[in-house]
């Protein structure tokens, strides 16, 4: 009981912070949105998942820990996930909210707004019984809301035991990267500002764990890599061990297209956020 009061005061706190955070559009060039129509299709295959890395990584329950980032069925060897695009806005604007909706981080941003199927993993025949509800996903067409919006609601939340105030990173502004701009997504990538260990090595966001991050969540060093095409497409994910030996990988099987495979699925260093924010939701709803 006294954890809940801690838990819940700790929220009164931050939300008496929130009026004191501006609502703000940050000016800077736009990029365009990619270039993609409805009926547009890819399918991502998972090529590599070794069980001896990925237990030195994750410890013995690393199939829940990757399904739990990427939907079930992920972690088995050549399983394959398809997407079908809906349609299209690309005038979009979006009031970005932060990820507990409670208060707006920025006004009217302008967006590239993307409506997409995401079918469930399969070993067999892709068929319509596994397509989802369709959901959008919004690419910021200015960088630097990226960084403002993960450094506002990180700070803003910081009373909240497991988060820090912290720039982009696949786990602070994941569902803003699941989708980059249709021109030059590489220099859209540098213009964001990264939390320590975060790069971007061209048109990919890798981020270098350590042993004991995320409160010993990662067993031993390694590396996670999402790869984008040149259309700003999410075409790979790539996880590998101390050694450099790639130990669980999925990537583009059709020829390129726009893909939205963070839209849902962040990743496995979201994890642990994505249980701070449940847990943070069902107090809400006591």
């Amino acid at each position: 009981m006294r954890k809940k009061q801690i838990l819940l005061l700790s929220m009164l706190i931050t939300l008496g912070f929130i009026a004191f955070i501006p609502l703000i559009n940050v000016q800077a060039a736009d990029y365009a949105c990619p270039d993609t129509s409805t009926g547009d299709t890819k399918v991502l295959k998972v090529t590599v998942a070794n069980n001896e890395s990925m237990t030195d990584l994750f410890g013995s329950d690393w199939e829940s820990k990757i399904e739990t980032a990427f939907q079930e069925g992920s972690s088995t060897l050549g399983a394959k996930q398809k997407y079908l695009v809906q349609g299209i806005n690309k005038s979009d604007t979006l009031d970005v909210r932060d990820p507990f909706n409670t208060f707006t981080i920025i006004d009217d941003a302008p967006v590239c707004n993307i409506t997409v199927n995401v079918y469930n993993w399969t070993t067999g025949e892709i068929t319509e019984d596994l397509k989802n509800p369709a959901v959008n996903t919004y690419v910021l067409k200015n960088p630097k809301n990226v960084t403002y919006y993960a450094v506002t609601w990180t700070t803003t939340w910081s009373a909240i035991p497991g988060i820090t105030p912290s720039n982009a990173s696949v786990q602070t502004a994941g569902s803003f990267l699941a989708q980059l701009p249709g021109e030059d997504c590489a220099a859209y990538l540098d213009e964001i500002i990264w939390v320590e260990n975060w790069t971007t090595p061209g048109r990919a966001i890798k981020h270098d764990f350590y042993a004991g991050e995320s409160g010993d969540y990662y067993l031993e060093d390694g590396s996670e890599t999402w790869s984008y095409s040149s259309n700003g497409a999410l075409i790979s994910y790539e996880l590998k061990d101390s050694e450099g030996n790639t130990a669980y990988k999925f990537e583009l099987e059709l020829p390129e297209i726009p893909g939205y495979g963070l839209t849902l699925f962040l990743g496995i260093t979201a994890i642990s956020m994505i249980g701070i924010i449940t847990l943070v939701t069902k107090k809400k709803q006591i």
